[in-house]
């Protein structure tokens, strides 16, 4: 019996040495300590937490993830650490002087645990990103950053067949290009060197395509069709209630054939004028269908118009005129990634409100000259007096950017950026 107990006695005592060793180990094999509570609140008081946990894999790794009220993880994201001690509760200072580095895999997730995307960052720079239909399948891979594809891209139907696969190399395709029907046969190939085919058929992806290079367009012309807008709108009874001019751009899905063309966005218009511009584009003639490498394809197209009471008409750039909506929006210098790295700089959570948990979107508008110079800065949707200084006060340091263009032609345009004050994270304009 005093053998036995013994025995046992020594097991427990080798599994908590085996324990004690293993734990030891992971510290051990990182370059830096986690300090301090390994899951605290996003903000003060608030349901939505954030935790932290070594990465087993990299030395240098970390991963983040952030939770619902109810407990599901909503987000992870992988981190690169250059310091000693990592405390989840420095995570703003972390990321405000670069000690925290974007590295890795960023995963988002659905509120019932499936994956919605996926994307790759190399030291803050995305590398590649992938989407998932609701089922879980892939739908889309990308690879390259917000600009460039660099490598691999391809589309699947909603059954996890190949649709779509090709190569690019400095947004150019190279190498062999496909499509596939959804039993997996193959309908389109070729060859391309340097974004030219070299052999086969062209292959273009079967989306909707912002950039073409032919737009979609009235079949009969411009004129024919500002006629048509003046004949039209004028059979239209609520067009006698709307006073004054406007300029308004409108946004329309063209497909493939150039019958299908539909309403979808509109710009700088109430109530009144929204119903206005729905009941006009409710019926619309046929165009003809924009190319992609002389093949058509579904896009969108941006009309700017001018609505009054006497209808609707085309308009063209002039030098007074402030847009709304451009063929090529403004961009800042160097793109997302680069104004994500200023804004993550010079970004300073206000102490007042980091205490108070006030957090936000602040929504700042300003004006991009044909030079891009910024002026007429101002709040266009404000969360608290701290929060709405500060996003002015970084606003106010950016440099020229690239102006906006109509045609190729640099315009002066009215542009949003929604600041996100929740731990320095800056969400992009879309």
């Amino acid at each position: 019996m005093k053998f036995f107990t013994l025995l046992l006695v020594l097991s427990f005592f080798s599994v908590f040495l085996l324990k004690q060793a293993y734990s030891q180990d992971m510290k051990e094999s990182h370059s830096f300590k986690i300090t301090g509570k390994t899951k605290l609140p996003i903000f003060p008081n608030s349901p939505q937490l954030k935790a932290v946990e070594y990465d087993p894999d990299s030395p240098d790794h970390l991963f983040i993830s952030y939770f619902n009220k109810e407990g599901i993880v909503t987000a992870k994201r992988q981190f690169q650490f250059k310091g000693n001690k990592f405390n989840l509760a420095n995570l703003p200072d972390y990321l405000i002087n670069n000690t925290l580095i974007t590295d890795g895999a960023q995963i988002g997730y659905s509120e019932d645990g499936s994956i919605i995307d996926q994307e790759i960052i190399k030291n803050g720079i995305l590398q590649q990103k992938i989407t998932f239909y609701p089922n879980g399948k892939k739908k889309l891979l990308s690879s390259g950053d917000e600009k460039i594809r660099n490598g691999e891209c391809k589309m699947w139907y909603s059954n996890g067949q190949l649709s779509f696969s090709g190569n690019y190399i400095n947004d150019l395709k190279d190498g062999e290009f496909q499509l596939f029907d959804e039993y997996g046969s193959s309908i389109r190939k070729g060859v391309y060197q340097d974004g030219k085919l070299v052999s086969g058929e062209t292959v273009v992806q079967d989306k909707i395509y912002t950039n073409t290079n032919k737009p979609a367009e009235y079949i009969n012309g411009e004129e024919a069709f500002n006629q048509y807008l003046k004949t039209k709108s004028g059979e239209i009874e609520s067009l006698k209630n709307i006073t004054g001019e406007k300029k308004i751009t409108v946004k329309l899905l063209v497909d493939k054939m150039g019958k299908g063309v539909k309403l979808e966005e509109v710009s700088e218009t109430n109530p009144q004028e929204l119903e206005f511009i729905i009941a006009f584009f409710k019926e619309m003639p046929e165009f003809s269908p924009a190319l992609v490498e002389d093949m058509p394809v579904d896009s969108e197209l941006k009309l700017y118009l001018v609505l009054s009471g006497e209808g609707l008409k085309l308009f063209s750039a002039k030098p007074s005129d402030v847009y709304f909506s451009a063929d090529q929006m403004p961009e800042f210098p160097g793109g997302l990634a680069e104004m994500r790295k200023f804004l993550a700089t010079r970004l300073r959570y206000p102490i007042e409100a980091l205490k108070g948990g006030i957090k936000g979107k602040v929504l700042v508008n300003f004006v991009i000259d044909e030079s891009g110079v910024i002026s007429d800065i101002k709040i266009f949707q404000g969360v608290h007096p701290s929060l709405n200084y500060e996003a002015l006060r970084v606003v106010n340091l950016m440099p020229k950017w690239e102006p906006g263009r109509i045609k190729g032609k640099p315009v002066k345009m009215s542009f949003t950026v929604p600041i996100i004050f929740n731990t320095v994270v800056y969400e992009n304009n879309e």
